[in-house]
């Protein structure tokens, strides 16, 4: 069986509040699901669990790297999310 879910390379911050600095939510995560397998993600509280979710479901847009889910690829392209299907890319 292959890859169902691919993540690679995948960084996102939240924006600064005012006065604060901007820290990673997720910086360079990569991994791999393959088909039929079970994954459960652990952490502590703010280690990014919700946001790597949101990433694989594009709520919030990656701020680089590439999501991969069922030979579909998501990825960010310039401040627009993208999405290709067999080769084609749609913006």
């Amino acid at each position: 069986m292959g890859k169902i879910i691919e993540i690679k390379d995948l960084s996102f911050a939240y924006p600064a509040e005012e006065g604060k600095v901007a820290r990673n939510a997720l910086d360079h995560v990569s991994l791999s699901v393959d088909e039929g397998s079970f994954v459960a993600v652990l952490g502590h509280n703010g280690s990014g669990k919700s946001t790597l979710a949101k990433m694989m479901s594009m709520v919030l847009a990656p701020d680089s790297g590439s999501v991969i889910i069922g030979g579909i690829y998501y990825f960010d392209n310039c401040c627009c999310i993208c999405f290709c299907w067999h080769y084609q890319c749609y913006c």
